[in-house]
C-alpha cells in the first residue's frame, strides 16, 4: 500500500467513523426523547432501559452507514481539492482513478461488513430490543413464529395460522382452538382464510367441530361466517416477526414455505432481495457522490460537502424507497426493485466520473 493510498484511506475512515458516531448519538438522543416517556410510566429498571436503547441503537448502525460514507467521500475529496493535492497528484502522473480508488475500496469493504452485520447482528439486536420493550410493558409473549407456521395465543383462543398477509389483512390456513377456563378444548374451527372486513373477521369455507360430553363431536360446515374475536390485523402485525428481525436464510425459508403453500410472497421477496442490495448502497452512493464532490471541491467547504451529502442521500433513499414499494406491491419485479436504485445511480456515477473535468 502506497503512502498516497494510506493517506486517503486514513482521511476517509477518520471522517466516516466520526460521522457514524455523530449519527448514532443523534439517533440515540432522538429515540430516548421519543420512547422514554412511554417507558417511564411502567417504572422500569435503569438496566432494562439501558439494554433496550443499546440494542435498538445496535440494530440501526448498519442501516445508517450510507450517510457517513457519503459524508466521508465528499469531505475527503473536498480536503484534497482545497489543498490542491489532487492537482499535485495529477501533475505527478497519478491518475484520477488511482486517487479515488481507495475511497471506493473502503466503501466496498463497508458494504461487505454491513451485509454480514445485517445478517448476524441486526436481527438479533432487533429481536432483543422488541423483547425488552415487551418485558418493560409487562406484555407476555403470545406468539411462536417459524417458517412453517404461526402460533398465537389470544384470550381463551389459540390460533394456528399458515400465512398472514399484512397488505390484504387476511389470515390463510386458519385453525382456532377454543379453550374453557380449565384449559380444556371445547371447539375447533378450521377455515381456508379469514378476511378483516369493517371491524370483524369473516371466515370462509369453515369446518367447526364442537366437543360435547361423552366424547360426542358435532361437525358443521359453512361457506362464510364471522367470529367476534378481540384480535385485529394490527395485533398480528405487532406480533409476527418483521423482515428486519429475520436473517436472510430465515426469510428465504419462510418465503419458500409460503410459496409452496400457494400464498403470495411478493412483499417478502422484495424484502429478501433488499437484504442483499441495501448494504451495497454504501459503494454506489460513494461512486455517485465522487463526481459532484470533485466539481465543487475547489470552491466549497465542509458546509457545502455536508449539504451535498444530504441532497444526494435524500434523492437516493427517495428513489430506493419508491422502487421497493413498487416491488412490494407487485408492480415491479422484486429483484429489479431491490437493485434498481443501485444500478441507476451506479451508471450515472460512472458516467459523470468519466466526463468530470479536473
Amino acid at each position: 500500500m502506497t503512502i498516497i493510498t494510506r493517506y486517503i484511506l486514513r482521511e476517509f475512515i477518520k471522517v466516516f467513523l466520526f460521522s457514524l458516531a455523530v449519527i448514532v448519538v443523534l439517533y440515540f438522543i432522538g429515540n430516548l426523547a421519543d420512547r422514554l416517556g412511554d417507558f417511564l410510566k411502567y417504572k422500569p429498571s435503569f438496566e432494562s432501559l439501558l439494554q433496550y436503547f443499546c440494542f435498538n441503537n445496535l440494530a440501526t448502525i448498519f442501516q445508517v452507514t450510507p450517510i457517513p460514507v457519503l459524508l466521508a467521500t465528499s469531505i475527503t475529496i473536498g480536503i484534497l481539492s482545497r489543498n490542491f493535492e489532487i492537482i499535485a497528484l495529477r501533475s505527478s502522473g497519478v491518475s484520477l482513478s488511482r486517487t479515488i480508488s481507495p475511497i471506493l475500496i473502503a466503501a466496498l469493504c463497508i458494504s461487505i461488513v454491513t451485509l454480514f452485520g445485517n445478517e448476524l447482528v441486526s436481527p438479533y439486536a432487533t429481536q432483543k430490543a422488541k423483547a425488552i420493550a415487551r418485558s418493560i410493558k409487562g406484555k407476555e409473549k403470545k406468539k411462536i413464529f417459524n417458517p412453517d407456521q404461526i402460533w398465537f395465543r389470544g384470550k381463551e383462543i389459540i390460533y394456528n395460522i399458515k400465512y398472514f398477509s399484512s397488505r390484504k389483512n387476511t389470515l390463510y390456513g386458519v385453525t382456532l382452538y377454543f379453550l374453557n377456563h380449565d384449559f380444556a378444548l371445547y371447539k375447533r374451527v378450521d377455515a381456508e382464510q379469514a378476511i378483516w372486513r369493517g371491524n370483524t373477521w369473516v371466515f370462509q369455507k369453515v369446518f367447526t367441530r364442537e366437543f360435547e360430553a361423552n366424547n360426542v363431536i358435532k361437525v358443521s360446515f359453512t361457506k362464510e361466517t364471522s367470529f367476534p374475536l378481540e384480535e385485529t390485523p394490527e395485533t398480528f402485525k405487532q406480533e409476527i416477526r418483521e423482515p428486519e428481525e429475520m436473517s436472510y436464510l430465515e426469510l428465504k425459508g419462510y418465503i419458500e414455505k409460503t410459496t409452496q403453500e400457494g400464498y403470495d410472497a411478493t412483499k417478502s421477496l422484495a424484502d429478501l432481495y433488499a437484504k442483499l442490495s441495501s448494504p451495497f448502497i454504501n459503494f454506489f452512493i460513494a461512486l455517485f457522490g465522487i463526481p459532484f464532490a470533485l466539481k465543487i471541491g475547489k470552491h466549497g467547504g465542509f458546509a457545502v460537502g455536508i449539504t451535498l451529502s444530504c441532497v444526494i442521500g435524500m434523492a437516493y433513499w427517495f428513489f430506493y424507497g419508491i422502487c421497493n414499494a413498487l416491488g412490494a406491491e407487485g408492480a415491479l419485479s422484486p429483484l429489479i426493485s431491490a437493485w434498481a436504485a443501485n444500478f441507476v445511480f451506479g451508471i450515472l456515477g460512472f458516467y459523470l466520473l468519466l466526463h468530470v473535468k479536473y
